[in-house]
């Protein structure tokens, strides 16, 4: 009788401990939830965080769930009520540089020159899909030139300007109790480059 004491009692400090890991490695969502409105791209699976990461779902479902999970504790804001937590661990990262994210708008056509100049104030978006371990991903950049400069090119080549960066590429483990477990990826731009690519 005393050993299942024994035994019960160690088998209850060892569930109070792993609870309680779970608890301080988890992360806690907001208190203050930003509006996800304008930040939410249901056909490509994505969400696009203020620091610039994009964070994509597998499948539509999962993309539901963690919304509607991450939104909920506005309407407890001012009750006793603790904001969700998630359980999220990192299962993986890749990381990729000079990755091609698309031509330039303002070189439409392929051009033998031997220099291009592009001008403070230009503004152009690059986006493109890129491969990684857990799938295909789309990438975007809105950039904005922020000086007026000249790039030389090979003049015996066929070229024009084009986008590039270097990412890395997280892959997520999330459970939480009201939908269980999901995956996710992140990729986040580290370096942005404007270019020549030859053909």
């Amino acid at each position: 009788m005393k050993l299942k004491k024994i035994l019960f009692s160690l088998l209850a400090v060892l569930l109070f401990s792993v609870i309680s890991s779970q608890l301080v490695s988890a992360s806690t969502i907001t208190e203050n939830p930003i509006n996800l409105s304008e930040r939410l791209d249901y056909d490509n699976l994505e969400i696009h965080e203020t620091d610039g990461t994009i964070l994509i779902f597998d499948n539509l479902s999962d993309m539901e769930n963690y919304v509607k999970a991450f939104e909920q504790p506005a309407k407890y804001k001012d009750s006793d009520m603790q904001p969700l937590v998630f359980g999220e661990s990192l299962i993986g990262t890749e990381n990729k540089k000079f990755v091609f994210l698309g031509y330039s708008k303002f070189t439409p056509d392929w051009q033998k020159n031997s220099q291009y100049t592009t001008s403070k104030g230009e503004s152009q978006t690059y986006s493109n899909k890129v491969t990684t371990k857990w799938g295909d991903v789309s990438v975007s950049h809105n950039h904005t030139e922020g000086v007026t400069r000249t790039i030389p090119a090979n003049s015996k080549k066929w070229s024009r300007l084009a986008g590039y960066a270097d990412l890395k590429i997280e892959r997520y483990k999330i459970t939480q109790p009201s939908f269980g477990t999901i995956y996710t990826t992140k990729t986040k731009k580290l370096n942005v480059y404007t270019a020549v690519k030859y053909k």
